[in-house]
């Protein structure tokens, strides 16, 4: 109600604040539930609750649903897949995983650039910007919970910890990669699997 009168301007900075804040809140509660969510998952996952899953599919089905978002922000979003491939894994969480992977680039890259989701035939997963990249000094930090290497945006530094802890889950092996002349690739390599019959 506040931001729609005709209240001094004062009042529609202090109200637009809380309600960034309350922004910042959500998204917060709802990483740590993801965070308490990877931890059930990744105890079913070692008791041999994971579910044999189409990597490429996963990706397709996710990057479909996405593309609006990278449309709305005027980026490129391409995918590179080879079908089938075929891993262990907990459809929840990877979808969790991929979405956090997307969102970041997203996040830093600019109008009018690229992002490239490639699922490669050694149950590799690779998600290329070419947005500013991060330092290389940086790369093991940003899978720490809360770690920030900015305080500009509205993220509490959870999202690639997150990532961090599904690939530990799936028994995956994270990295990041500078791209020549900017930009970043993150790769997942899964434990690959033999196609089904």
């Amino acid at each position: 109600l506040g931001l729609r009168s005709a209240e001094p301007d004062e009042w529609r900075r202090t109200l637009e604040q809380a309600a960034q804040h309350g922004d910042r809140l959500t998204l917060l509660a709802n990483q740590l539930l993801s965070l308490a969510r990877i931890e059930s998952g990744g105890r079913a996952i070692v008791e041999g609750g994971a579910q044999r899953i189409d990597l490429s599919q996963l990706v397709r089905d996710l990057a479909m649903a996405m593309a609006p978002l990278a449309h709305a922000r005027g980026v490129a979003l391409a995918l590179e897949a080879e079908q089938p491939v075929w891993i262990d894994g907990e459809p929840t969480l990877l979808n969790e995983l991929l979405s956090n992977l997307i969102d970041n680039a997203l996040a830093h890259t600019p109008v009018n650039g690229n992002l490239v989701l490639r699922v490669l035939a050694a149950a590799v997963l690779e998600v290329e910007d070419d947005g500013p990249g991060i330092p290389e000094a940086d790369h093991e930090r940003v899978f720490e919970r809360f770690y920030r290497r900015s305080m500009q945006g509205s993220g509490a530094g959870l999202g690639l910890a997150i990532v961090g802890e599904i690939c530990r889950a799936h028994r995956a092996q994270i990295s990041l990669h500078q791209v020549v002349p900017h930009g970043l690739r993150v790769r997942v390599e899964f434990p690959s699997l033999v196609p089904e019959a």
